[in-house]
This record gives C-alpha cells, sequence and structure tokens, in this order.
C-alpha cells in the first residue's frame, strides 16, 4: 500500500493464477493491471511511489506497471526475484549469474525515479 494506492492479486482461491488489481484510494476505483494476458501468473505485487511490481509465480521475471504513464514497462536487469517497492525503491532478489543459479542470489536495490 502506498499514500494513493493498494495493490492486491485477485484469484478464486490462494493456489490459482489471478490477476494483479490497483485500487486507487481517492477515486475509489479499482482496474485490473494484468487482465487479458499481460503477463504470466502474477505473485507478490507491491506498489511505490511510481510504479507496481510483481514477479512470475515461479519468481524467474518481475514486471512493472508505470503508474504515471499508465502502462507496463521494462526493467533492467530483466532477472527474477521476489520484488517490493517502497516509495522509490526497488528491492528483489536475484541469481548472481542469471545463466547459473546455482552460484548463490544477491540482493538487489535499484532507486526509481
Amino acid at each position: 500500500m502506498s499514500k494513493n494506492y493498494l495493490v492486491y492479486k485477485g484469484s478464486p482461491t490462494r493456489y490459482e493464477t489471478g490477476d494483479v488489481y490497483l485500487y486507487d484510494l481517492r477515486t475509489r476505483r479499482t482496474r485490473a493491471l494484468t487482465a487479458g494476458g499481460a503477463t504470466s501468473e502474477p505473485e507478490t505485487p507491491s506498489v511505490g511511489a511510481s510504479l507496481v511490481t510483481w514477479s512470475s509465480l515461479a519468481h524467474e521475471t518481475v514486471a512493472a506497471y508505470d503508474l504515471a504513464q499508465g502502462r507496463l514497462v521494462k526493467l533492467r536487469p530483466e532477472t527474477g526475484g521476489r520484488p517490493f517497492t517502497a516509495g522509490s525503491l526497488l528491492i528483489y532478489v536475484a541469481p548472481r549469474d542469471s545463466t547459473n543459479p546455482q552460484r548463490g542470489f544477491q540482493l538487489v536495490i535499484d532507486r526509481l525515479r
């Protein structure tokens, strides 16, 4: 939850795939960010000052929705992890070597706009 938004995953049960929804606390309106196949099996949504982020079900990719632009955006690097967005920070765990996850993981902290 951020100052103006609440983000959540909606699905029939906890174990089924669903969509990521954004609730605007000011307008009291909800919109689906992933409906219609925008991303595959979203999990762990998080909202910050400028982005909504989530990972895929197997945590191999991190997706992002830009609140100002109103669209999905690409993140660099395009590795996976479990993202957490707070304010202008994007924090996630990613493999040290994307070609060989057995080499361990690292904590990545990116400052967003």
